[in-house]
């Protein structure tokens, strides 16, 4: 009698001890996963092996997080590896495009990524894509050809005209020239010398 109820004992605590252990997995397995939180970024455009004519370019990027409490910190481009110190200017949206402005000193290719930067985690985008800048050079304008000075030559000053004096008419006499008037002047004065000539004579 006494061993069948030893017998009776074991199994209840047999049983009892089953029970729980059902139990204890069964919880284990209704337990959700804790939620492992994402951080990733897509590179948009330019598109990879993209050439574009201008120093300025504007870069876009999704970032995607499944945190709803963790938001966005900032993100920066990466040129060729490094920081370009040009970063959002604007609250970065999630899953959805964002951008960033870059301007270029000069042409060449280029290496350019974006990384993204919560506050538990930062990452980048897992390839980089490749830009190149190849911006027409202006032509040198034509030198203007400097025109040439020519001295403006002074004017000649015209000679102050001599006025040449204008000899007076020769008078006339009752229609004689001055000549005639001359001859017969003489003849007179020759007449009154031989007058009084003879005059002194006759005394």
């Amino acid at each position: 009698m006494k061993s069948k109820q030893e017998c009776l004992v074991f199994f209840i605590l047999c049983l009892l001890i089953g029970t729980c252990f059902a139990s204890v997995v069964s919880s284990q397995e209704g337990e959700e996963e804790p939620n492992v939180e994402v951080l990733t970024v897509t590179l948009n455009t330019p598109e990879n092996a993209t050439t574009i004519t201008s120093f300025n370019a504007t870069f876009t990027y999704i970032p995607v997080t499944n945190g709803t409490n963790d938001l966005f910190v900032f993100a920066k481009l990466y040129i060729n590896g490094t920081d370009s110190l040009a970063s959002n200017q604007t609250a970065i949206a999630n899953n959805t495009v964002n951008s960033i402005s870059y301007t270029f000193a000069s042409n060449g290719t280029y290496l350019w990524n974006v990384q993204v930067r919560n506050s538990s985690a930062n990452v980048l985008a897992d390839a980089d894509f490749l830009i190149t800048v190849a911006v027409p050079e202006e032509p040198e304008p034509t030198p203007m050809p400097t025109p040439t000075m020519t001295p403006t030559p002074a004017p000649t000053v015209a000679p102050t005209p001599t006025a040449t004096p204008t000899s007076p008419p020769p008078s006339e006499f009752f229609g004689l020239s001055a000549e005639a008037m001359v001859i017969i002047a003489v003849i007179i004065i020759l007449i009154i010398i031989a007058a009084a000539i003879v005059l002194l004579r006759r005394r």
